[in-house]
C-alpha cells in the first residue's frame, strides 16, 4: 500500500511488547481474524493502525504482567524468556488474544486502526 504499514506495526509490536522484531508475525487482514477493519485512506493506515497494534500489545502486557513478576520471583529476579512468559500465562489460562482499535481524535471514526 506504499505507507510502510506492515513494517510499521511489526516495530510497534515488538517495542512496546520489548521482545526482539522476529517473534512478531503480522497476518493479512481479513474479517475472520480483524474486524471492522476501517480501510487505509488519506495515509493514515499506517498511523492509526500502528496505534491500534500499541494499545493492543499493551492490553497483552497488562494480562502478561502478574505472570512475569512471579516469574522473576521465582527465578532469583531472572526475567523469563518471551516463550516461557507466554506458554505460562496460556497453562494459566490467560486470554492471549487481544485487539486495540484507535480512531484519530476528531474523526468519529472516518480514520480508524483495528490491531
Amino acid at each position: 500500500m506504499g505507507q510502510g504499514l506492515l513494517t510499521k506495526v511489526t516495530q510497534v509490536a515488538a517495542k512496546t511488547l520489548g521482545v526482539p522484531i522476529d517473534k512478531i508475525v503480522i497476518g493479512d487482514t481479513n474479517t475472520h481474524t480483524i474486524p471492522n477493519f476501517g480501510g487505509t485512506g488519506g495515509s493514515v493506515g499506517s498511523g492509526t493502525n500502528a496505534e491500534a497494534v500499541r494499545l493492543a500489545c499493551e492490553e497483552l502486557k497488562a494480562r502478561l504482567s502478574p505472570v512475569k513478576d512471579k516469574l522473576i520471583a521465582d527465578n532469583d529476579g531472572k526475567v523469563p524468556s518471551w516463550e516461557t512468559l507466554v506458554s505460562t500465562a496460556n497453562r494459566a489460562a490467560i486470554n492471549l488474544s487481544v485487539t486495540g482499535y484507535f480512531a484519530a481524535p476528531g474523526t468519529s471514526g472516518v480514520h480508524e486502526g483495528v490491531g
